[in-house]
């Protein structure tokens, strides 16, 4: 399996969900910010989130799994 880079979302101020992006990209022609499959299970385990759970989140048809404990 591809390694992958995630963004390190803690103490970051965007306004937007971050995808995940395979590392070498440009070796085999690909764009930098090109998106990937969205994965089925996303995991958040003790990033002490705190707030509402985006309403976008609904709209991830291929997510089965969202652990925020």
């Amino acid at each position: 399996m591809e390694s992958l880079i995630s963004r390190n979302i803690s103490f970051d101020e965007a306004t937007e969900f971050p995808f995940f992006i395979k590392r070498n990209q440009s070796a085999r022609g690909m764009q930098n910010n090109q998106i990937l499959s969205f994965p089925s299970s996303l995991d958040f385990t003790d990033n002490m989130l705190t707030g509402q759970i985006p309403p976008e989140l609904r709209d991830l048809e291929q997510l089965h799994r969202l652990d925020l404990k």
